[in-house]
């Protein structure tokens, strides 16, 4: 891979791994409505930055459906399903979930990319998908008191699975409308699909807090906006599920950030089950 993408990668994993805190901080802001904030906030960097490197809309207009399928995946559906499981669940485990997305993306890739599964990535699968289990279940018999957690932990899980086909079928996109554009305008449907579904189900209100307005700032310009673009540079000259090794740095980060923060406990378990996801997902995207 080369340095710039390298490079790429490391920016973004790093808006990527604090993010989880960052909205953690503000859920007193609905789920769906701080997605919407953040997307609209990413816009303002994403729509001047493709004008600028490609004037021209008419293709753009003839790729709408592709591009309205990666704004519900990778926008709606992504962020939604994130913000509401860290309602559920710690900061530390949707850091970990979320990042099991390569295993998505090799399996994905294999599919609908052709991109070969070896025997590491076989491997991967099944050792990450034990550190999956023993983070959601928490190694209790009694599940009901950590019914909720449960819950958030899966919808993290539905969140990796949603990126991961925003990542793949982004790929498949790249051979028609460059990394700059596709960035921009599934945001933009990404946005024009959130703002029915926040108005019909959470109270939308501008009366937030100084620093609620810098971190949803922080969160649209970063992780929404910059590593959205990264990630779409980055897959234009690399193969997705070879990419996707980049994540397997994230959930340490998310981690780290969480418990200096937010001061979230790291159990025994919760830290096996982190190693297996993470020697699982370097396993599976292995060359």
């Amino acid at each position: 891979m080369r340095c710039k993408n390298i490079l790429a990668l490391a920016i973004a994993i790093l808006l990527w791994g604090t993010s989880y805190t960052l909205v953690k901080m503000i859920l007193e802001v609905p789920p769906i409505t701080i997605a919407l904030f953040r997307v609209a906030i990413s816009l303002t960097l994403l729509i001047p930055l493709a004008l600028y490197k490609n004037r021209g809309l008419r293709r753009v207009f003839s790729n709408w459906k592709p591009l309205l399928a990666l704004g519900i995946t990778g926008i709606v559906g992504y962020q939604v399903l994130q913000n509401y499981g860290l309602v559920m669940t710690s900061a530390s485990d949707s850091g970990v979930l979320l990042n099991t997305d390569p295993i998505f993306i090799a399996i994905l890739s294999s599919y609908f990319l052709k991109e070969k599964i070896s025997k590491y990535k076989a491997i991967g699968i099944a050792v990450a998908f034990a550190g999956v289990s023993i983070i959601v279940l928490r190694g209790g018999i009694n599940l009901s008191s950590n019914i909720a957690s449960i819950v958030g932990d899966l919808l993290a899980l539905s969140a990796a699975l949603s990126w991961a086909i925003y990542s793949v079928h982004g790929k498949k996109v790249l051979e028609r409308i460059n990394p700059y554009d596709i960035a921009a305008y599934s945001a933009l449907f990404g946005l024009l699909a959130l703002i029915p579904l926040a108005v019909g189900f959470e109270h939308i209100t501008l009366a937030l807090s100084t620093t609620t307005w810098l971190i949803l700032l922080c969160l649209g310009l970063g992780a929404s906006g910059a590593a959205y673009l990264l990630w779409f540079v980055v897959l234009e000259e690399s193969n997705a599920s070879d990419a996707g090794i980049a994540i397997f740095f994230t959930p340490l980060l998310a981690v780290a950030v969480a418990s200096l923060f937010l001061r979230e406990q790291i159990s025994a378990l919760f830290v096996i089950g982190t190693v297996l996801v993470l020697v699982g997902v370097g396993l599976a995207t292995r060359k």
